[in-house]
């Protein structure tokens, strides 16, 4: 089972660490068809954030809760995150904007890993508060 999930482990890591392929600087569609209205900081951030290694760094509020047995990921063991990639389709991303807070969630077509960053603004910049990656295949 543990070759499972470190294979799909990998498989998220690539997937963010794959060439952005769904630019957008407007807004983006949830699941549900709604029109998700993201500030303009947000995009300017999202785009540093994966291109800029020490911006990214900078903006993780460590430890970073949750892994998926409940410890936290930490600054020395950090796998950078690159722009999203849909991997010819065969994955999804949609943006949720609660008051401020946005959730990002990352999927493949057949729902088996799902993967979720959130972000908020603290002393005036956006930050990744919380990142998770999810598999059926359990732990």
């Amino acid at each position: 089972m543990n070759k499972y999930i470190n294979f799909f482990t990998v498989l998220a890591f690539i997937l963010i660490g794959i060439g952005c392929k769904n630019d957008t600087n407007t807004s983006t569609v949830s699941p549900a068809s709604e029109v998700v209205e993201l500030p303009v900081e947000f995009f300017e951030f999202y785009q540093k954030f994966h291109v800029d290694s020490t911006f990214q760094v900078d903006h993780i509020v460590f430890p970073l809760s949750q892994k998926r047995d409940g410890s936290k990921w930490e600054k020395d063991n950090w796998v950078l995150h690159k722009p999203f990639d849909d991997l010819g389709g065969e994955f999804s991303r949609d943006f949720t904007n609660l008051n401020g807070l946005i959730i990002e969630i990352m999927k493949d077509k057949t729902g088996t890993v799902t993967i979720e960053r959130r972000y908020s603004v603290m002393n005036d910049e956006y930050h990744l508060i919380y990142y998770t990656i999810e598999s059926t295949f359990g732990s």
